[in-house]
């Protein structure tokens, strides 16, 4: 398996908990029928996504959008966006 799944797998162990970034819970790789091994990320379940509320007609309201935002630059600090 390429190095940088396995690089992402270890930055998610490093990242402390923090209440409103999705909980991550651990990683472990299965091999495929073919012979192909998958690396698997096992994470919190959230209640809503973003996109489920876009896709109800929901609009962010500006102190929801900028909590989101303050969110991605805690990720950014410690330089694990996930790129999904």
């Amino acid at each position: 398996m390429p190095s940088f799944p396995k690089q992402e797998a270890q930055v998610l162990a490093r990242l402390p908990p923090h209440p409103n970034i999705v909980g991550y819970y651990g990683s472990w790789t299965e091999r495929g029928p073919s012979g192909g091994e998958f690396l698997y990320h096992q994470l919190e379940k959230c209640e809503v996504s973003l996109g489920g509320l876009a896709s109800l007609g929901e609009a962010l309201r500006e102190p929801d959008l900028l909590e989101v935002l303050r969110q991605v630059g805690h990720q950014g600090i410690r330089r694990s966006q996930h790129w999904d």
